[in-house]
């Protein structure tokens, strides 16, 4: 049986890291891109957060959660009508 406290604690760095690295870098292609956005927020899984999912879930392999990470793009979007 997979000790599930192991595997995340073993990958939470990894997460933590590329997370460090993806975020400045949609930051600058939406700035580059002229996208005008509010905020980037990121986040890496919390471990109860993912013991909640994988009971949910009923999930017996860890690598089926595909949410350790995310990342949320806040923008304004605004609809012109057509006269």
């Amino acid at each position: 049986m997979i000790n599930f406290r192991e595997w995340y604690d073993q990958r939470k760095p990894t997460y933590i890291s590329l997370l460090a690295v993806v975020k400045p870098l949609l930051e600058t292609l939406v700035s580059n891109n002229e996208v005008h956005y509010m905020v980037i927020r990121g986040r890496v899984k919390e471990y109860d957060s993912f013991v909640r999912k994988i009971l949910r879930k009923d999930i017996d392999n860890p690598e089926e959660i595909n949410d350790l990470l995310g990342l949320r793009l806040y923008a304004l979007y605004f609809l012109i009508p057509k006269r």
